[in-house]
């Protein structure tokens, strides 16, 4: 992706994941963290906060 398409990807663990959904106004208890089957890549379904 990054030679083909001039994607950056940021590889993060589970802790820095985390810390992106909160800092991007993500509700902490509901965001969730899964591999993909082959468990190489990390995803985050998170729930922004209605106010």
């Amino acid at each position: 992706m990054d030679h083909l398409l001039d994607w950056r990807l940021i590889h993060r663990d589970e802790a820095a994941m985390e810390s992106l959904a909160k800092k991007a106004g993500f509700v902490p208890d509901q965001t969730h963290l899964r591999f993909e089957p082959a468990g190489v890549n990390l995803f985050a379904i998170s729930r922004r906060s209605v106010e």
